[in-house]
């Protein structure tokens, strides 16, 4: 404890110390090791939860608005694991082109659909 409060206090001094172009070296290249901590974190935090870069994530509210559902059943969807989903630091992200894509794979028939359908299957 006592070791780091001495090298803590010897920085210091060395920084009162330093002329003001020195300092900008340091701080430049405390800088540059920040940015690159930063960036190394990001990307292996998009690694671990699998985002594309430039995809579009939309929140409940909207999810519900693209698959033409409640909230409610988007929630009770993404509980079951039918919907396409993501949870980032406890919230819900969905992609936008995953709903459309799924979206369309859950189109309702129509009357006229089951009818052709049953008559292909009546002349078998």
């Amino acid at each position: 404890m006592k070791e780091e409060l001495f090298n803590k206090e010897l920085e210091q001094r060395r920084l009162v110390d330093m002329t003001v172009g020195e300092l900008i070296d340091v701080l430049s290249a405390r800088d540059k090791k920040i940015r690159s901590e930063i960036v190394a974190a990001v990307k292996e935090a998009a690694g671990k939860e699998n985002f594309e870069p430039g995809e579009e994530f939309v929140g409940v509210k909207e999810a519900a608005r693209i698959v033409r559902r409640s909230p409610q059943t988007v929630y009770r969807l993404s509980c079951y694991g039918e919907i396409p989903r993501r949870k980032h630091r406890g919230r819900l992200l969905f992609s936008r082109k995953e709903l459309d894509e799924w979206a369309k794979g859950q189109r309702v028939p129509m009357k006229r659909d089951i009818e052709f359908e049953a008559g292909k299957y009546m002349r078998r």
